[in-house]
């Protein structure tokens, strides 16, 4: 919905434009609508990716006056 919003906005900006200038705001959104798709794609397949990397590290700890403690941290490997 964004998308389609923005794109109407755009074009009418561009119908108060004249000739050339439309013609080069038409080519200039082009490629601008590109890149978000790609881009968008882009961010959708790195976080299908990133789950199988990440896990999460637990320390239990007890101190000098004996209470415990209970950390969580989540933690990368790439390797």
């Amino acid at each position: 919905a964004v998308k389609v919003a923005f794109h109407n906005s755009n074009a009418a900006t561009a119908a108060s434009l004249g000739g050339a200038p439309a013609a080069a705001h038409t080519a200039l959104f082009s490629v601008a609508m590109l890149c978000f798709t790609l881009g968008d794609v882009g961010s959708s397949l790195s976080q299908a990716f990133l789950p199988p990397f990440a896990r999460t590290k637990v320390t239990n700890k007890v101190d000098e006056n004996g209470e415990k403690t209970h950390k969580k941290k989540t933690i990368f490997d790439i390797e």
